[in-house]
């Protein structure tokens, strides 16, 4: 009899399905509950500053004097692509970490979203910062 991937899993780590060998506080729980229920609206987080407010306050911080970008694979896609190369490989790299999240099992799945949407929010705010203080 052929066996699940679950259970192909389990034999290899049986810690990597919720069978903790931590304890996980009520409080703990509460939050991962939390966030599984609100996945789709971390995803419209993720949309919002990880791909357009990064895009936007992007593409309008180079339109300033001085201002570079300054991520290392952002400064090749920028110089050799320009906006449509960051806007194409943005949306290329958030549909490769869907697909990933969508391979990760639950609950540890939602950390792509949670992790994604914080940078995003980071970055939006940081180049809103660099480009408000150019003027």
């Amino acid at each position: 009899m052929e066996s699940t991937f679950t259970d192909k899993l389990r034999r290899i780590n049986p810690h990597s399905l919720g069978e903790s060998r931590f304890q996980v506080s009520s409080s703990d729980r509460a939050i991962v509950q939390a966030l599984l229920r609100n996945e789709y609206p971390l995803w419209m987080v993720v949309l919002a500053f990880w791909v357009v407010g990064d895009l936007l306050t992007t593409t309008i911080g180079l339109q300033i004097s001085g201002v570079i970008e300054v991520g290392p694979v952002g400064r090749i896609v920028v110089a050799e692509f320009g906006v449509l190369g960051m806007i194409v490989f943005k949306i290329g790299f958030t549909s490769l970490f869907f697909a990933i999240a969508e391979r990760i099992p639950d609950p540890h799945h939602v950390g792509v979203p949670v992790g994604l949407a914080l940078v995003g929010i980071v970055v939006t705010t940081w180049n809103t910062v660099v480009f408000a203080s150019a003027f």
